[in-house]
């Protein structure tokens, strides 16, 4: 069975990359296999909740010979990470021994992974590095000095394979490019069994967007959230309110975070000196106003605490609380779900 499923791992390959269509503008993943909300790049190093690991026997590349010549036991883990909507996504990890762990002269080839779910029987699935992406994907076979996390993702449209449901109860095959073949049997995604799913969701930047209180049209904050560098992120956010005499007033706010973090705490300023479509100098200047912080409870549902710093001058809006208000729309091509 190794011999055929190999034989089939490069014109699997071709067949996916040439099932990339070109689109007059972005476009929801059809075959994604979890929600996009759920995961950022990096993905999160090790599980919480259950889980379900195994020894694979693998062959080693030596890289002074540039040949296959050795075999390393490797330790592979996989895991769900729960999502909204009661979904999950499926991960894995790719772990070396202590005793080989560094170790860049001798190197374990990554093995091929199969899914059995319903009617579908070790069907190809793709494996990547990067979360979110049609063509991301750990090639069969490639050398790995360091351990490697991976989320399990369908095949791109077109690719004649079926979309795997990894809610469901399902097994995956691990193939070596040589030698014993594992299986993992995982039952279905049960939420209960995940302290995370009751969380609010990870930062991301499916959640950037507009956010409004239904019953107090006016007023709204706008959310980006984006990259730093590494696993920092930063959030910016303007809050569009008003004065006490009903002028417009706005508020603005920027903080970091880290990939995975459920909430950030903004510091805030309000700006005085400007004028009219850029008719001031350079730049307006900018006063400490207080903190906001912010939560995402589902998708489409922002709940962000506010603080104003004492001793701001008369007239400027302050005082304390909590909003929980509803994005306007969605970003084309990138629905959080």
């Amino acid at each position: 069975m190794n011999r055929c499923i190999r034989l089939g791992l490069l014109a699997l390959i071709f067949a996916s990359a040439n099932a990339l269509a070109v689109t007059s503008g972005p476009t929801s993943n059809p075959s994604r296999a979890y929600p996009p909300s759920c995961l950022s790049a990096p993905l999160q190093e090790g599980p919480a909740g259950p889980q379900w690991s195994a020894n694979l026997t693998v062959p080693a590349y030596e890289q002074r010979t540039g040949l296959v010549t050795d075999t390393e036991v490797v330790l592979v883990t996989l895991w769900r990470v729960p999502c909204a909507d009661g979904k999950s996504a499926l991960l894995g990890m790719f772990t070396r021994s202590p005793s080989n762990a560094g170790r860049s002269d001798v190197q374990p080839l990554f093995p091929a992974f199969f899914a059995n779910e319903g009617a579908a029987t070790n069907e190809n699935v793709r494996v990547a590095a990067e979360p979110n992406t049609y063509v991301s994907q750990i090639a069969y076979g490639t050398p790995s000095a360091a351990d490697v996390v991976f989320v399990f993702e369908n095949l791109a449209p077109g690719s004649g394979e079926p979309l795997i449901n990894y809610n469901n109860a399902l097994s995956i095959l691990a193939v070596p490019v040589e030698g014993s073949s594992t299986l993992f049997t995982i039952p279905a995604y049960d939420r209960t069994k995940y302290a995370a799913a009751s969380q609010p969701l990870p930062l991301t930047g499916y959640l950037s967007g507009n956010y409004f209180d239904p019953a107090h049209g006016g007023e709204g904050v706008e959310i980006l959230i984006g990259s730093d560098t590494g696993t920092s992120r930063l959030v910016t956010a303007a809050w569009y309110t008003y004065d006490a005499t009903g002028t417009p007033f706005w508020l603005f706010g920027q903080g970091g975070f880290d990939a995975g973090d459920r909430t950030a705490t903004l510091t805030v300023v309000y700006a005085t000196g400007g004028g009219f479509a850029g008719n001031f100098g350079q730049s307006a200047t900018n006063h400490p106003w207080g903190t906001v912080s912010i939560v995402f409870t589902n998708c489409s549902t922002l709940r962000f605490q506010y603080q104003a710093n004492a001793g701001l001058p008369p007239g400027v809006p302050q005082g304390s609380g909590t909003k929980t208000w509803t994005k306007l729309f969605g970003q084309n091509g990138l629905t959080c779900d």
